[in-house]
């Protein structure tokens, strides 16, 4: 299998074989960046990630103490 490009930073790297429709390379900025773009997209397609996500930031600033509730 030959190099790919990765989609965030550009660069050459060979993907693994066990995925081959890899885009992005194991660099960590990369990989934060395709974690980013993964919870884009799934807060924009999945109703119950949405309402699963609006909780956890309302308990973590009932935790914090930073909620004006």
């Amino acid at each position: 299998m030959g190099n790919k490009q990765c989609v965030a930073c550009g660069q050459p790297f060979q993907p693994r074989p066990q995925v081959p429709q890899q885009s992005y390379c194991s660099a960590p900025g990369c990989q934060r960046e395709r974690r980013r773009q993964w919870q884009r997209l799934k807060l924009q397609t999945d109703p119950d990630y949405q309402e699963n996500q609006a909780r956890s930031r309302v308990l973590a600033r009932l935790r914090d103490g930073t909620s004006r509730i």
